[in-house]
């Protein structure tokens, strides 16, 4: 927890709304975590990411649905360094993005 009691995950998640369906509808067991908004300026916007990508791997981790993405970006800090791999149209692509500061929410 930071001093504001805000977790890491709740930092990292404020520049780069995540869905887990597409279709915006409820998620359901082994949807894929799906970029939904970004803020223009924010690291992942930056790095390349688009809304629509599917997120596959970060840093080598998988992140099948949202709580596994939790669990990575909860090992990491602003500032550092990780590779994205995400699926655009079918095509794994990969980024690096380095982690930004806390942002307000989109």
């Amino acid at each position: 927890m930071s001093p504001t009691g805000e977790s890491q995950v709740d930092r990292a998640a404020k520049a780069t709304q995540v869905d887990e369906r597409r279709d915006g509808g409820e998620p359901e067991q082994g949807d894929a975590p799906v970029i939904a908004a970004l803020e223009p300026d924010g690291p992942a916007s930056v790095a390349g990411l688009l809304p629509g990508d599917e997120l596959v791997s970060i840093d080598g981790n998988e992140v099948p649905d949202h709580l596994a993405l939790g669990i990575v970006l909860a090992g990491h800090q602003p500032g550092d360094a990780v590779r994205v791999v995400v699926r655009r149209d079918g095509v794994l692509t990969q980024f690096q993005v380095e982690l930004g500061e806390p942002r307000p929410r989109l």
